[in-house]
């Protein structure tokens, strides 16, 4: 089980307490760096804690003027290494090598700009390739089962979260990296539709990669969405309604040959029986996805060199401007 610091505050509870002056962001920001220097699962979750950084940052957003307006008004967030923050260093890089960020990701700067206390970056596998976290540094266990996975490419984040460490962290998706964590950790994860989050560095990993929330609950989850995507109207959440939903046990390519464990099937059995009772149309059904296997690897290992093209972003116009050594794939 996480540690007894589990985060009890929403999100959503925590902005709303820092937009009435009720809370000081310095002091939920030191709180959650306690917790964080309290914990040795930390050291696997994050890449890098910003403590002083950090703490300088809240102090700052506790004497804005628009405080009372800030969509995560003293929220501690942690992002996944792959967005650019000023002064930390490219995970992809050597360290004896690499040069610092010279500025915030578009991405961040939403964050920030919604009142956001950035707390670290967290881990990644090489090339984000992977399904599980773990490099020559740590291995990402899962909070709830320290001897499982917290899957990847966002375990680092996901794990962050489950460890009760913060309330939201940033991730990326392409094959499930934020929904494979999400979903191991006991987390709500969204990958949201191409173009829905607009981000400088959309075309990165052939234009497959997109920017997403990890949170407790879902009303957290789309809260971050919003900001991410700048589009308010997404914190807001509508009855679903009725609901056409299909289940499979069966992966696609070559791992649908795979037997399932049974307690997997069980587990899909039992997630159709709770949404038929909820009134949802639900059938077991199998998409045929084909022989994708070797287009989608292909496509996405062609897209890992212009990750070295980061000092950039995009403008208001949404247009892109790498450097001139930069050639943006096509």
């Amino acid at each position: 089980m996480p540690a007894e610091s589990h985060i009890v505050s929403t999100a959503a509870d925590l902005a709303s307490q820092v937009r009435a002056r009720r809370v000081d962001p310095v002091a939920i920001t030191s709180a959650t760096l306690a917790r964080i220097a309290g914990d040795s699962r930390a050291v696997a979750a994050f890449r890098h804690v910003r403590h002083d950084e950090a703490l300088a940052e809240a102090a700052v957003l506790a004497e804005r003027s628009d405080l009372g307006a800030l969509a995560l008004a003293g929220v501690p967030v942690a992002v996944k290494e792959v967005a650019a923050i000023a002064g930390e260093y490219p995970a992809w890089e050597s360290p004896s090598t690499a040069e610092p960020f010279g500025f915030d990701s578009d991405v961040v700067e939403r964050l920030r700009a919604a009142g956001a206390a950035v707390i670290g970056t967290t881990r990644t596998p090489q090339c984000c390739l992977f399904p599980m976290t773990d490099d020559a540094d740590a291995i990402v266990a899962n909070p709830w089962a320290p001897g499982y996975s917290a899957g990847g490419s966002s375990g680092g984040s996901a794990a962050a979260i489950a460890a009760g460490f913060v309330p939201l962290a940033h991730g990326t998706d392409a094959f499930g990296s934020i929904r494979m964590p999400a979903a191991m950790c006991g987390l709500v994860g969204i990958s949201p539709g191409t173009g829905t989050v607009p981000a400088g560095d959309a075309w990165q990993y052939s234009g497959m990669y997109r920017h997403g929330p990890l949170a407790t609950t879902v009303s957290d989850a789309a809260l971050l969405l919003s900001v991410l995507a700048k589009r308010p109207q997404l914190a807001a959440i509508a009855p679903a309604g009725v609901m056409r939903v299909a289940t499979s046990v069966r992966p696609p390519g070559l791992a649908g040959q795979i037997p399932i464990p049974k307690q997997f099937v069980k587990a899909a059995a039992q997630t159709a029986a709770h949404l038929r009772a909820a009134g949802h149309n639900v059938r077991q059904a199998t998409p045929h996805y084909g022989n994708l296997t070797p287009a989608i690897l292909s496509r996405w290992l062609g897209g890992l060199e212009p990750r070295r093209q980061r000092n950039w972003r995009s403008e208001p116009s949404g247009t892109c401007e790498p450097p001139a050594w930069c050639v943006e794939p096509t």
